[in-house]
């Protein structure tokens, strides 16, 4: 429906910022329904830049799929948690040492332990395939990122403005 994109901070990101793009996406409340998509992208400093706005009917990735087939897509390891039924905060606290395990074999023991504990948790982790959220199986730099929190960040600023139309 509509599609912004930032020329100097297109051109920012492909010269001077870490090659990773985060992408959100906010659900848009009131008369005008939709959804709010965000694109940012983060400097050495982890300032947030903002690249690219849109809004749509509803939240697909088939567009990024068709549009840019050779683009490795990891997700968001705090949905990805959320998406996981984990019993309690020990639970948790696995899950997070799994997804930021260094090595293939922290990453092993991680999983073996929580095949033991909670298997159905192990077993959802297993087909979303770890090369999209383990920082030990990726094949490519995540430079740290394994949540969508700076997407977030501007999805706050934007969202209690919920675009509804101003009354008569």
């Amino acid at each position: 429906m509509l599609f912004i994109a930032i020329g100097a901070s297109i051109r920012t990101f492909l010269n001077y910022l870490r090659p990773v793009l985060m992408i959100d996406a906010a659900h848009l409340k009131g008369l005008y329904k939709g959804t709010n998509l965000v694109a940012v992208a983060m400097d050495g400093n982890n300032q947030i830049v903002p690249i690219a706005f849109g809004i749509c009917k509803g939240e697909t990735v088939m567009a990024v799929e068709n549009e840019f087939p050779l683009a490795f897509h990891a997700v968001c390891c705090r949905h990805l948690m959320q998406n996981l039924p984990l019993k309690n905060k020990k639970r948790k606290g696995l899950f997070w040492k799994t997804c930021k395990a260094y090595t293939r074999e922290d990453y092993a023991t991680s999983m073996n332990i929580l095949q033991i504990v909670q298997p159905d948790a192990y077993a959802n982790l297993c087909r979303a395939g770890p090369q999209r959220w383990s920082r030990a199986h990726c094949p490519l730099v995540r430079y740290n990122y394994m949540t969508s929190n700076s997407v977030e960040s501007v999805n706050a600023c934007v969202t209690p403005l919920n675009f509804t139309a101003a009354e008569d």
